[in-house]
């Protein structure tokens, strides 16, 4: 194998590295916040990119491409809301059995929608706009890796996560001297 191939092959590692490891990030705060067990978290990811896909080959240009970014996010976040309301405010003290059983329902129930309206072929957009040419790739896959790492770092060190945790799991640690300073709660 030469060093190009080597290289070529530590990019895309790093590269899908990097999708899971902020899907797997999303995925913990979720529960550790709310403590549901949301395995259609990954779905509603999936379906933010194939809208981004339909409003970017639809509209076309750096509109639709550019565009795409900003309505996709809005519309699965809109959709996130419903299945909150719907769905998983009725389940919050359901074991967590009961909760991944549902939200594998939700999982089930996008991934079949995906494949009815997209189809099972692979989609290619268009690329975006102002990026034509030849494309440096040692910078982006590097800042992914600062990325991910200032990630972990703010989430493993951070104040504010082990306040909150304290607030979700511990009524006691919410009565705590100064806890209610901080949370807005009764002293």
């Amino acid at each position: 194998m030469t060093l190009d191939a080597l290289l070529f092959q530590a990019l895309n590692g790093l590269a899908s590295a990097s999708g899971l490891f902020f899907v797997g990030a999303g995925l913990s705060l979720i529960f550790g916040v709310t403590r549901i067990v949301n395995m259609a978290h990954g779905s509603l990811y999936m379906l933010g990119i194939y809208i981004a896909y339909s409003i970017a080959t639809k509209v076309g240009g750096g509109l639709g491409f550019w565009g795409s970014l900003l309505v996709a996010p809005l519309v699965v976040a809109a959709l996130g809301a419903l299945i909150e309301i719907t769905l998983l405010r009725r389940i919050y003290q359901t074991p967590e059995l009961f909760q991944l059983l549902a939200t594998f329902a939700v999982l089930l129930v996008i991934n079949d929608a995906t494949l009815w309206i997209w189809g099972n072929e692979d989609l290619f957009g268009p690329r975006a706009p102002g990026l034509r040419g030849a494309v440096e790739i040692l910078r982006p896959a590097g800042k992914a890796l600062f990325q991910m790492l200032g990630v972990f770092a703010e989430f493993e060190r951070s104040i504010i996560q082990e306040r909150i945790a304290a607030g979700i799991t511990r009524a006691r640690a919410r009565r705590a001297p100064g806890a209610a300073r901080h949370s807005g709660g009764p002293n």
